[in-house]
């Protein structure tokens, strides 16, 4: 019950969830495409900066789109 009551006042704590499971799938995404680990590293942080870049654009276009209404 405290924990969906803290989630309700602090919306932004969902946020959170999105840095693990973008690391994860950087990971995994990286791994089917390489074999060596320096490679599946370099290219798993190439693929989470793209990923958080996409994300933050689009967060702001929903959010500079919510200022307009």
């Amino acid at each position: 019950m405290a924990v969906s009551l803290l989630g309700s006042f602090f919306p932004s704590t969902q946020i959170w969830h999105v840095v693990p499971l973008m690391i994860a799938v950087s990971l995994v995404y990286g791994a089917t495409r390489f074999e060596r680990w320096q490679d599946i590293l370099e290219h798993s942080l190439r693929f989470a900066i793209w990923v958080f870049g996409f994300l933050a654009v689009f967060s702001g276009l929903l959010l500079w789109m919510s200022w307009r209404l």
